[in-house]
C-alpha cells in the first residue's frame, strides 16, 4: 500500500498553533474568548504524547441551547505537532461531519490523500480567522501578529 507522507501546515497555522499550545502539558486545556464576543471561544485541549510527538484537539465551542445539550464544537480539529515541530491535521468533526484523513498509531499514516490535502487547506485557512480574531494568548507568550494581506494570501502556505 502506497502511504505517502503526511502534509503538514503552513508556517502562518503553524505559529498560531504554537502561541495557542505554549506550555500546555499532556490533559491540559484552555478556553480563549476575543474581546468582542462575536466569536465562538476557542478550546485548546493537549490529549496525550504518541511515539511522533503530542496531539492536540482545537475547536470552537459553541454554547448548548438547553441545560441538558452537549457542546457542539464547529469545527473541532485534532492535530499531530511532530518531531520537525511541524503540525499535521488528522481529523476534523463539525456539525455535519466527521471526517480523519490520517492517523498516528502504530505509524503516521494518510488514510485519504485527497481528502487530507483538503483538510491542510481549511485548517490553513482557519487559523488565519483565529488570528483575525485576536484572541488574547496566554500571558508569557510573545504574539507576533503580521498584517494579514489580501483575503486568501496565506491559503497556499
Amino acid at each position: 500500500m502506497n502511504n505517502p507522507n503526511p502534509a503538514s501546515l503552513g508556517s502562518m497555522a503553524a505559529t498560531i498553533l504554537n502561541q495557542l499550545t505554549a506550555d500546555l502539558a499532556p490533559d491540559a486545556q484552555r478556553f480563549f474568548t476575543e474581546p468582542t464576543g462575536i466569536h465562538a471561544p476557542l478550546l485548546v485541549l493537549r490529549k496525550r504524547d504518541v511515539l511522533f510527538g503530542p496531539i492536540f484537539l482545537v475547536g470552537h465551542q459553541m454554547k448548548p441551547k438547553t441545560r441538558t445539550s452537549e457542546a457542539l464544537y464547529d469545527p473541532q480539529v485534532t492535530l499531530l505537532r511532530v518531531a520537525s515541530g511541524d503540525w499535521v491535521p488528522l481529523s476534523i468533526v463539525t456539525p455535519f461531519r466527521t471526517l480523519a484523513t490520517a492517523r498516528a498509531s502504530g505509524n503516521l499514516q494518510v488514510m485519504d490523500p485527497a481528502e487530507h490535502e483538503r483538510l491542510v487547506h481549511r485548517v490553513n485557512v482557519w487559523m488565519r480567522n483565529v488570528e483575525l480574531a485576536r484572541y488574547p494568548l496566554p500571558s508569557g507568550v510573545v504574539v507576533e501578529r503580521r498584517r494579514i494581506g489580501a483575503l486568501g494570501a496565506h491559503a497556499a502556505e
